[in-house]
């Protein structure tokens, strides 16, 4: 699944690469955000099982008691404050146990309040260190390695690290 769809992108590269995707971006309201998102995805238009202009609360009250549904969820959806909590919250019900959670734009505290959550609830992190920050969220009881990533190292990431004071990076996997 795909929060935070916006022009649809990363539901395209999803689609591509696992086969199916469901987009949920509140948005999609808005016609010239639609009409774009679905001129992207056209190519994979087969693959998107459903595209919702819902919020992810909405959406994950929708699916009701379900869990376990997903493989993996892609969360890149308003980064204010309670949004990004409110979605890892809504990732954690709906993943499978060997799932994983990515936040994109991993770098303000929202965010990173929403891989506190996830890890407050026993999962691992590791943040990959690119331009937007990506984290990358599993249960560790689940098969699923993150794979290795090697930083810019023409970059000062040091910077980037006093910049997120509320990431234990010492509680990365």
């Amino acid at each position: 699944a795909d929060i935070g769809s916006h022009t649809g992108w990363t539901a395209a590269h999803i689609a591509d690469a696992a086969g199916r995707v469901d987009c949920i971006d509140p948005m999609f309201r808005v016609d010239e955000f639609h009409e774009r998102f679905c001129a992207n995805t056209a190519r994979w238009g087969e693959r998107i099982d459903e595209a919702t202009c819902e919020t992810s609360a909405e959406w994950g009250a929708r699916h009701g008691r379900q869990c376990a549904m997903y493989d993996g969820i892609v969360i890149d959806g308003d980064h204010n404050s309670p949004c990004p909590l409110q979605d890892a919250m809504t990732a954690e019900r709906l993943i499978r146990p060997d799932g994983i959670v990515l936040f994109h734009d991993a770098m303000g505290q929202p965010v990173i309040d929403g891989v506190n959550s996830l890890m407050s609830h026993g999962f691992r992190s590791r943040m990959y260190f690119t331009p937007h920050m990506v984290a990358c969220c599993w249960r560790p009881e689940g098969s699923f390695v993150p794979p290795d990533h090697k930083p810019d190292q023409m970059v000062h990431w040091g910077g980037v690290r006093a910049m997120m004071p509320g990431y234990d990076f010492a509680r990365m996997a």
